[in-house]
C-alpha cells in the first residue's frame, strides 16, 4: 500500500466515523422531541397542535409525515393550513438532507476512484412529481 492510498483510506474512514457520530448524536437528541411533537399534534389545544406541527415540519424527520398528513383532516382550518405549511417545510428539509448525503457519497466514490452513477430518468421524474 502506498503512502497516498493509506492516507486516502484513513481520510475516508475518519469521514465515515464523523458522519455516523454526528448523525447518531442528532438523531438520539431529537428522538425524544419528535416523539413529544407527534403526541402534541393530537392535543386538545389548537395552540399546542400548531406548535407541534411547525416543529415536525422543521424536524427533517420522516416520522413527521404521518402526523402531518393526519392534521390535514383536523376540524380547524388554521391547523389544516399549518399542516400544509409544515409538509412544505418537511419536503424542503428532506430534499436538502438527501441531496447533501448523495453529494457526499458521490464525492466518496470519486475519491475512491469510481464514477458516481447518473440518476435514472424514472427516479428523477418520480422525485419531481412528489415535490410539485
Amino acid at each position: 500500500m502506498t503512502y497516498h492510498s493509506t492516507h486516502l483510506y484513513l481520510a475516508v474512514f475518519i469521514s465515515c466515523l464523523l458522519l455516523v457520530a454526528v448523525w447518531g448524536w442528532t438523531s438520539e437528541a431529537a428522538a425524544d422531541d419528535i416523539d413529544r411533537f407527534i403526541q402534541d399534534a393530537t392535543s386538545a389545544s389548537p395552540r399546542v397542535r400548531q406548535q407541534a406541527l411547525e416543529a415536525l415540519g422543521n424536524s427533517g424527520d420522516p416520522r413527521a409525515l404521518q402526523p402531518l398528513l393526519a392534521a390535514l383532516h383536523d376540524d380547524s382550518p388554521t391547523i389544516r393550513q399549518c399542516a400544509v405549511a409544515a409538509l412544505r417545510a418537511l419536503s424542503r428539509t428532506l430534499k436538502g438532507v438527501y441531496r447533501i448525503m448523495a453529494r457526499w457519497i458521490d464525492n466518496l466514490i470519486i475519491t475512491l476512484g469510481g464514477e458516481p452513477s447518473p440518476q435514472p430518468p424514472v427516479v428523477e421524474k418520480t422525485v419531481k412529481m412528489l415535490y410539485l
